[in-house]
C-alpha cells in the first residue's frame, strides 16, 4: 500500500514505500507445496482472485456450490491483513511525526542560533558598558534620591530665609511710609493751623479797619450834619404832629415829621446840591419811617430762624459791639450825603457794611461753624420763591443752562458767588448779558461786570449788564444778611432788636423789588430846578452809587 505525504519545508518526500517481512518469512520457512487437488476449493472462504478472469463464473459457481474448507487459514489471513493495514497506518503516522519533529528541530536550531547571537551581543554590550547591572542601577538611583532630598532641604531653607527677608523688607517699608505719612500729616496740620490763624488775623484786621473807617466816616458826616441842621433847629414851631397809620399788630406812637417847607429849607444849606440817584424808599431813613407788620406768617418764620440761630451758634464777639447803636448815625449820614451832594450817593448804615464785610469773608471762624443751613429755613424758602427767583428769572436766562441754575442759586445761598468788574482789555459789548440777554452797544447798556459761581479761576464767567448787576447784588446782600443772623453776627437781645432786624430784611427785600422793576425814588427837595425831570431809564437803578454791598465776594476794589 502506497500513501502520499505532504512535503516538508526542507526535504521533499515524494513517495514512501512500506514493506513487510512476509517475503522474508516465507523465505526462511520451508515452503509447503500443496497441490490444488490436496485442498478442495470448498474449504476456503476467501474471494476469488480477480486475475483469474477466464474461469470466474465457473469458479464462482464452484465456490458457492462447494462447501467451505480450512476456516482457520481464512481467519489468519484476515487478521494478518488487518494487522498489515494497522502497521501501514502506524508507519505513516510515524513518518508524519518524524517530519514534524525534524521541522521543529530545524526551527529550534534557528531560534538557538538567534538567541546565541543576541547573547553574544548582550555580553558585548555588558563588556562595553552599554548595559549595567540591576544592582548598580539600584545603587545609582538610591544615590540620586539622597542627593535630591538634600537639595530639597537646602531649597526649603533658602525659601524660608527669602520669606523672612521679604517680611522684614515689607515691615521696614511700611514703617517708613507710615513715618513719612505722619510727618506729612503733621506738617499739613501745622500748615493748616497757621493758615487758619492767618485768615483769622486777616479777618480781624479787616474788620477792625472797616470799623475804624466807618467810625471816622460817620464822625465826619455827623459833624457836617450837625453844622447843616443848626439853622433848622430854630424853626421848631413849624413842626406838625402827624399820626402814622397803625399796624394791625398794635397802635404805633405818633411821629413828629418835618413839614414840606422845613424839608425844602434844607436846600438853603447847600444850594449847589446835585440830583440824587434813585433808590429804594427805605434808603432815605431820615425822611421816611418804615412801618412793618408783625402779624404775618413771614414774621413768624423769621422769628423761628432767629430762635434757630440762638440755639445753634452764640453771637460773635466781633459783631456784638456797638454796631446797632450806630443806626442813628447812619440815618444822619444819609441826610448829610443828600444835603452836601458831593457824590450823590446814599451811604449804607454801618451795620450793613460790617455785615457785608463779614459775609464776604467765608473763611472767618464764625462762618465755618454754621450748623443750620440757610436753604433749610422756611423764611429763606419763602423769600426765594417770592423775591429772588422772580427777580433773577434764571429759567428765562438765555446765557445760563439749566444745569447751571441750581449751582448759581446754591452759590448765592452759600456766599461763594463772585462778582468782579469786566477787564478793561475785553470788549464790554462783545457778549450779551447772561441773565436778560441785553445786546445794545451803547454806554448806558454796556456789560461792566461779570460773575462766577466759585473762586476757581477756571470757573465759567457770566457777563452782566447794569440792571442785572443790581439784581444780583441785592439778592446776594439779602442772603448774606440772613447768613449773618444764622451765624450769630447780628446781636438780637430783645423785641426791639428783632423788629430792627425785621425792618432790615424788609429794606433788603424792597431793594430786590426796585431792582426787579428797574426803578426807585428820590426826595423832592433833591431836584436842582423846577424843570420836569423824569426818572432815569429802566437801568438807572443799576447806575446808582450804592456801594457793593452784596454778600458775595466782590472784586470791585
Amino acid at each position: 500500500m502506497v500513501r502520499r505525504r505532504s512535503a516538508s519545508p526542507d526535504k521533499t518526500v515524494t513517495k514512501a514505500k512500506s514493506t513487510n517481512d512476509l517475503s522474508g518469512a516465507t523465505a526462511d520457512r520451508p515452503s509447503l507445496h500443496f497441490s490444488p487437488s490436496s485442498f478442495p476449493e470448498s474449504d476456503f472462504s476467501t474471494l476469488k482472485d480477480p486475475r483469474l478472469n477466464g474461469n470466474a463464473n465457473s469458479d464462482l459457481t464452484r465456490t458457492t456450490s462447494a462447501p467451505p474448507q480450512h476456516p482457520d487459514l481464512s481467519n489468519e489471513v484476515t487478521t494478518l491483513s488487518a494487522k498489515l493495514i494497522q502497521a501501514i497506518n502506524n508507519q505513516t503516522t510515524l513518518d508524519d511525526t518524524l517530519v514534524a519533529t525534524r521541522q521543529e528541530l530545524e526551527n529550534a536550531q534557528k531560534r538557538i542560533q538567534s538567541l546565541e547571537a543576541e547573547n553574544i551581543k548582550y555580553r558585548k554590550n555588558i563588556d562595553d558598558g552599554i548595559y549595567i547591572k540591576k544592582t548598580d542601577a539600584v545603587q545609582e538611583i538610591e544615590k540620586l534620591k539622597a542627593a535630591l532630598a538634600q537639595e530639597k532641604a537646602q531649597r526649603a531653607l533658602v525659601e524660608q530665609g527669602k520669606k523672612t527677608i521679604e517680611q522684614e523688607l515689607e515691615s521696614l517699608t511700611a514703617a517708613l511710609f507710615e513715618e513719612a505719612n505722619k510727618m506729612v500729616a503733621a506738617a499739613k496740620i501745622e500748615r493748616d493751623a497757621v493758615e487758619k490763624k492767618n485768615e483769622q488775623l486777616r479777618a480781624q484786621i479787616k474788620d477792625t479797619e472797616s470799623l475804624l473807617a466807618s467810625h471816622q466816616e460817620q464822625l465826619s458826616e455827623l459833624k457836617t450834619v450837625m453844622q447843616g441842621m443848626s439853622p433848622v433847629k430854630d424853626d421848631s414851631d413849624n413842626r406838625t404832629v402827624f399820626s402814622v397809620p397803625a399796624s394791625p399788630a398794635g397802635p404805633q406812637p405818633p411821629l413828629i415829621v418835618k413839614n414840606t417847607t422845613e424839608v425844602l429849607n434844607t436846600q438853603d444849606v447847600a444850594s449847589d446840591i446835585e440830583e440824587l440817584s434813585s433808590g429804594p424808599s427805605t434808603s432815605f431813613s431820615n425822611l421816611i419811617k418804615t412801618v412793618c407788620r408783625t402779624d404775618l406768617q413771614a414774621y413768624s418764620e423769621f422769628r423761628d430762624m432767629l430762635t434757630q440761630s440762638k440755639s445753634s451758634k452764640p453771637p460773635s464777639r466781633s459783631t456784638s459791639g456797638s454796631y446797632s447803636g450806630l443806626n442813628v448815625i447812619g440815618g444822619l449820614a444819609s441826610l448829610a450825603g443828600n444835603s452836601n451832594g458831593g457824590s450823590g450817593s446814599v451811604s449804607p448804615s454801618p451795620v450793613k457794611s460790617q455785615q457785608t464785610s463779614a459775609a464776604s469773608n467765608p473763611s472767618s471762624p464764625s462762618h465755618s461753624g454754621l450748623h443750620i443751613p440757610l436753604k433749610e429755613t422756611r423764611f429763606y424758602k419763602r423769600v426765594l420763591m417770592e423775591d429772588i427767583e422772580p427777580t433773577l428769572r434764571l429759567d428765562a436766562s438765555p446765557g445760563i443752562s439749566w444745569l447751571a441754575r441750581r449751582t448759581i442759586m446754591s452759590a448765592i445761598c452759600d456766599g461763594s458767588l463772585v462778582v468782579e468788574p469786566m477787564p478793561s482789555a475785553s470788549k464790554k459789548w462783545a457778549f450779551p448779558c447772561s441773565l436778560c440777554g441785553e445786546r445794545r452797544d451803547d454806554i448806558d447798556h454796556e456789560r461792566t461786570h461779570r460773575f462766577r459761581t466759585s473762586d476757581n479761576e477756571t470757573a465759567q464767567r457770566y457777563p452782566l449788564c447794569g440792571l442785572c448787576l443790581e439784581k444780583l447784588r441785592s439778592c446776594c446782600e439779602f442772603a448774606g444778611y440772613l447768613r449773618l443772623i444764622l451765624d450769630g453776627h447780628v446781636r438780637i437781645g430783645d423785641v426791639e432788636d428783632e423788629k430792627d432786624a425785621w425792618e432790615e430784611t424788609v429794606r433788603l427785600r424792597e431793594r430786590i423789588f426796585w431792582s426787579r422793576v428797574g426803578a426807585g425814588v428820590v426826595p423832592i427837595f433833591a431836584l436842582t430846578n423846577t424843570s420836569e425831570r423824569s426818572l432815569p431809564p429802566s437801568d438807572s437803578a443799576s447806575q446808582n452809587t450804592y456801594p457793593p454791598e452784596n454778600n458775595c465776594e466782590n472784586d470791585d476794589q
